[in-house]
């Protein structure tokens, strides 16, 4: 290859991938791509999410609305709200990932709860925002952070746990098990 290639483009560059970071970068995409279709902003901004709410494996779009929804209740957004939200965000994604116009029942949908496509991108970018503020300030694992957001929804002892953690002021530390 030529010298004159960068060779940042062709894989040389061995920085680990960190979820806040793409986080950030995709709220940054989102907010900030003013000639992009809506579609394309809703889907970086989904995109983000999922980089700090998902696991490879995980089940996305069930998992990805369950585990946001958890997370900001404890910052005072309705869980239902969320929710349903990111079920319409996620399909507008899907759609547009997969070079697939938004079906005309999810368009009816989005018009008559929301009032357009671009006010369902205002709320996610928001839950994107505010879960990268909680993140960095808590200095949350993002494997750490998806265990207790799961635990917390079966065990009323780690919900309490994670809604005092993600309140208190303090930084995180993380506790022996011994």
């Amino acid at each position: 290859m030529s010298d004159a290639l960068p060779k940042e483009g062709y894989g040389h560059i061995n920085e680990r991938v960190d979820p806040v970071h793409i986080a950030y970068n995709r709220y940054s995409d989102s907010l900030l791509s003013w000639g992009a279709s809506v579609e394309r902003r809703i889907s970086d901004a989904v995109i983000g999410l999922e980089s700090l709410f998902l696991m490879e494996d995980d089940e996305l779009s069930y998992r990805l609305r369950l585990r946001v929804a958890k997370l900001l209740t404890v910052v005072g957004f309705n869980p239902q709200a969320v929710m349903a939200v990111i079920k319409v965000a996620y399909e507008v994604r899907s759609s547009f990932l997969h070079g697939s116009q938004v079906n005309k029942r999810t368009l009816a949908k989005v018009d008559r709860e929301y009032g357009a496509l671009d006010k369902v991108l205002l709320h996610v970018l928001d839950y994107l925002r505010c879960s990268i503020v909680i993140v960095t300030l808590k200095t949350l694992l993002k494997n750490e952070l998806i265990d207790r957001i799961d635990a917390s929804f079966v065990d009323d002892d780690a919900w309490q746990q994670l809604q005092e953690q993600l309140k208190d002021g303090r930084p995180h530390t993380v506790q022996s098990i011994d």
